[in-house]
């Protein structure tokens, strides 16, 4: 059975350098945003998290995909007290949650008001739900940004269970060589209603995989070829 071979490995879990422009394409999503919307700077979760202090007191809007909803943690020093706050713990929308590590490491430092419209908004909204988050970076501590969520904008599209299965199984059947296969699941997780970026990175993954399909098949008619002019003389 054929490997697939180490270079296109890496290449599949590299993202494409367009997800960084998921910030700016949340409107496209609904076109739902609230009224102050432009008073809040665009930026991703993950820039906030590389330089915390820069944007301390800044009012900021990202948009992120629902992990969990926090009732208990730590809040060590902090004003963010679990008595008047709740947590919650989401994704980056740029990071693809079918990659086990992003999966596995949510961003936890995000808190909403208890009682506040925001809280209404995310209180009992399910797993994977995307929202654009309007807030402001209130601390920085233990080296990351600690975030007051003022506002959440639902939008329609999200990476849900359903894709990121699909996606799991397409790189595994990919590892073992399976290339046909592994290009049905990554067309059956494009099907869901998915981000733009999201959308983009699977197909750039579809057209990687087509390109080895028929690397495969020119080494097979080569070799059968060779194989049988051996033959003959």
């Amino acid at each position: 059975m054929q490997k697939i071979p180490p270079a296109l490995l890496v290449l599949l879990t590299i993202p494409a350098a367009f997800a960084k422009g998921s910030v700016d394409s949340a409107a496209e999503d609904t076109g739902i945003l609230s009224a102050d919307h432009s008073a809040y700077e665009a930026v991703s979760l993950a820039e906030l998290r590389r330089d915390p202090g820069r944007r301390l007191g800044k009012r900021v809007r990202f948009v992120v995909q629902i992990r969990s909803v926090l009732e208990e943690w730590n809040p060590y020093l902090t004003r963010f007290g679990p008595g008047d706050w709740l947590g919650i713990e989401a994704w980056p929308d740029e990071n693809y949650t079918w990659n086990k590590r992003v999966f596995d490491n949510p961003h936890s430092r995000l808190f909403v008001r208890r009682g506040s419209r925001a809280e209404f908004a995310l209180h009992k909204t399910e797993r994977y739900r995307r929202f654009e988050i309007h807030g402001v970076t209130r601390e920085f501590f233990l080296g990351e940004p600690w975030i007051e969520i003022e506002n959440a904008v639902a939008l329609e599209s999200a990476v849900d269970e359903g894709t990121i299965l699909h996606v799991g199984r397409a790189f595994s059947l990919l590892r073992d060589g399976r290339v046909e296969l592994a290009i049905d699941q990554l067309e059956r997780a494009k099907a869901a209603p998915l981000p733009v970026h999201a959308r983009m990175e699977l197909e750039r993954h579809i057209v990687e995989c087509h390109h080895l399909r028929d690397e495969q098949e020119h080494k097979r008619t080569t070799g059968a070829r060779v194989s049988e002019i051996r033959r003959r003389l």
